[in-house]
């Protein structure tokens, strides 16, 4: 492993020219493309680079799977089950659960604490612990989750490929939806927001009710019973 010294996008971003945030800017677009062009070990499946268990903190602090998109969707909206979904979230998080989308490869953190740049170039991506294949438009829409609302973060956003309809569904899933994901600062319309991590709600406790006894979450809601 190569110790890379260069700073990050964060902490060089205002004292980029406009030339060299467009040269960062389309580094980014080749570097995500390229990951997007990779093909899947397994079509359909989430799972980590080398097809273990993933990673993702906007799902919690455990690894899940693998498992396939349906029962990927299934644990994102808390395993509410979908014929009640449209009647607790809303019909967008029926159209984004049920839609067929290709398994990408994803970096799952792109910030700017995780790019490395050189002269307005990006030398290096780090940070590739929620690295793996997931549903296409992960990525997009895991980016304005980690997001605090400043410039650089929107130019990530800018090149990455575009899901408006899936951020649409994925940021009703974040505010109606109990607080899977692990704890920290987030921004919501302009606003910072202190994460509070897992916190299953009484419409999610209700609708586990018709779930099967035995699934990724069950062993976990033992600990919020307490």
């Amino acid at each position: 492993m190569a110790y890379i010294k260069y700073p990050t996008l964060g902490y060089v971003w205002h004292s980029l020219s406009t030339s060299q945030k467009n040269s960062v800017y389309i580094d980014l677009v080749q570097h995500t493309s390229s990951l997007r062009e990779l093909l899947p070990p397994i079509e359909g499946v989430v799972s980590s680079a080398f097809q273990n268990p993933a990673y993702d903190s906007r799902v919690g602090s455990s690894y899940l799977g693998p498992l396939n998109h349906e029962d990927f969707h299934s644990v994102v909206r808390g395993q509410m089950p979908l014929g009640r979904t449209a009647e607790l979230v809303g019909q967008e998080a029926v159209g984004l659960h049920t839609n067929h989308y290709r398994t990408c490869f994803t970096h799952g953190n792109l910030t700017p604490r995780n790019i490395m740049v050189k002269n307005g170039h990006v030398v290096a991506i780090i940070d590739w612990e929620s690295a793996g294949w997931f549903p296409e438009y992960w990525e997009y829409t895991k980016a304005h989750y980690t997001a605090l609302g400043n410039d650089d973060e929107e130019l990530i956003q800018l090149a990455l490929t575009k899901y408006f309809l899936e951020l649409e569904a994925e940021i009703i899933l974040w505010t109606k939806l109990p607080e899977q994901g692990t704890p920290g600062l987030v921004s919501r319309s302009g606003l910072l927001f202190k994460h509070q991590g897992s916190a299953p709600s009484k419409a999610w406790l209700e609708a586990r009710k018709t779930c099967p006894k035995k699934d990724l979450w069950a062993v976990e809601l033992a600990r919020y019973q307490d």
